[in-house]
């Protein structure tokens, strides 16, 4: 069966828990302002960040085509704007600022991303291509090089609403929390413990 881009992440039960878990932890009196991806409608991901008192938005997109899409249905709930562009390209390690970047593909293509933003980030990958134990070794040593990150279990979550496991990911320098979920594909939540 051929894979199809999400039009919304509505149905996506699972990746809404964790980001809900994420949200909630986030220390959002020292954050004002959410540097990310839109997603297939950027409005749904502005009103998620309205409901958690976020003052602004920078969204990118550097697809002309899916940033088409995504302007049709778009409508400024908060201060945002919206940049034809690779977030590569944003302002990494602002402050009072959370980077949430949604790649919702495999570390391979996150390459350049991963050690440009070390602060208030959360990446979002696809674990299918090339699985879990890849995916956080090739994250762990970007990060700091480290070659034998420890990965342990915190909980597991599970309800008749959604099914994810949070774990804690430690390199040489660093601290995250994980968690792991299925989606249309297996995917992983990274984010670092600043503002927990």
């Amino acid at each position: 069966m051929p894979y199809s881009h999400k039009t919304d992440y509505t149905q996506s039960i699972n990746k809404r828990a964790v980001q809900a878990s994420i949200y909630e932890k986030l220390k959002w009196n020292k954050l004002n302002k959410v540097v990310g991806l839109g997603g297939p409608n950027i409005t749904d991901y502005l009103l998620l960040l309205r409901s958690y008192k976020v003052k602004s938005a920078e969204i990118y997109e550097y697809d002309m085509s899916k940033l088409t899409l995504q302007l049709d249905h778009y409508m400024p709930v908060i201060d945002s704007e919206i940049r034809y562009s690779d977030v590569y390209h944003a302002t990494a390690n602002q402050p009072n600022t959370f980077y949430d970047l949604d790649f919702c593909c495999s570390i391979n293509n996150a390459r350049l991303h991963i050690p440009k933003f070390t602060k208030n980030v959360c990446f979002t990958l696809s674990i299918r291509p090339i699985g879990l134990d890849k995916t956080i070794k090739q994250f762990a040593k970007l990060i700091d090089n480290t070659l034998h990150p420890e990965l342990k279990l915190m909980y597991s979550h599970c309800d008749k609403y959604s099914k994810y496991k949070s774990y804690v990911l430690k390199t040489v320098t660093k601290e995250y929390q994980c968690y792991i979920y299925k989606d249309t594909v297996p995917m992983i939540s990274i984010t670092d413990q600043t503002n927990f």
